[in-house]
């Protein structure tokens, strides 16, 4: 094999180590994120369950406001 060809061969297996390491860095990126929303998720299902419990115990008569809307 000529220098040329080797020096070809070599920038290219060069050039996709780069993009897996790039895609592999995304992936980490955007599993961080989804992470992040899924803690977040979790605690807005426990206020919304711990709201509707409390609704629960005050009785059916009382006015249920949930973010400043009124729930019928």
């Amino acid at each position: 094999m000529s220098r040329s060809v080797l020096f070809t061969f070599k920038a290219k297996e060069e050039e996709i180590e780069r993009k897996k390491l790039q895609d592999r860095e995304k992936v980490q990126a955007q599993l961080g994120r989804v992470e992040e929303e899924t803690k977040r998720l979790a605690l807005i299902r426990e206020l919304l369950v711990g709201f509707d419990s409390a609704v629960q115990r005050q009785g059916g008569g009382m006015q249920k406001y949930l973010f400043g809307y009124k729930i019928e």
